[in-house]
């Protein structure tokens, strides 16, 4: 028993101290989620997801992927990744996505959003841990659209002028004219048959 007893005790110290380790790298953050409401079918939207380090050293968000449940082997990516988080900093991630047409509208729908998140360990950053939430989120029924059945458009009426022919025009005036020029011409013609020698 005296021959192991060193060993003993030094398997127990290396299993502390590794288990204390393992124990220390853990991540502490909190994950939100936040979109627009009423969400439709068939639009584009902006989603955002925010990470909050509770814990009390700094941790690197290296990725955060985002699955819906209408196409969960479609995977997303939301941006700023990656990104350091200082200890009781929330950081924001935005996402835009398209929400396809013909999914099940008005009920909830459910978002998985997996964080690859580090913190350091010995100088460096540890290896990523995998960190999954989910969120539901609801979807409405599109509105009716309405479309005109047609377009009624009102011209106004112009009013119409005929202008009087030339010769309408001027027959008032020929006839004073040719009035005075007859009554000459017959005046004229009456001395002349008064003067013929008998």
């Amino acid at each position: 028993m005296k021959k192991w007893g060193p060993a003993l005790l030094l398997f127990l110290i290396v299993l502390f101290v590794s288990a204390s380790l393992v124990i220390g790298h853990c991540a502490e953050i909190l994950v939100g989620f936040s979109y627009p409401s009423p969400m439709y079918p068939d639009s584009d939207i902006d989603l955002a997801f925010t990470v909050k380090n509770i814990g009390p050293k700094s941790i690197r968000v290296s990725a955060i992927s985002v699955r819906f449940d209408w196409a969960t082997e479609l995977s997303y990516s939301a941006l700023g990744t990656p990104q350091t988080i200082g200890s009781g900093i929330e950081a924001t991630f935005p996402l835009r996505i398209h929400v396809p047409d013909g999914i099940t509208t008005n009920i909830e729908h459910v978002v998985t959003v997996t964080v690859y998140v580090a913190d350091p360990t010995n100088g460096a950053w540890g290896k990523d841990q995998k960190l999954e939430t989910k969120f539901t989120f609801y979807v409405n029924k599109p509105p009716p659209r309405t479309e005109p059945f047609g377009v009624t458009q009102t011209i106004g009426i112009l009013p119409t002028y005929t202008a009087p022919s030339p010769l309408l025009a001027l027959t008032p005036t020929l006839v004073l004219i040719s009035i005075p020029l007859l009554l000459a011409y017959a005046i004229v013609k009456l001395r002349a048959r008064g003067r013929r020698p008998k």
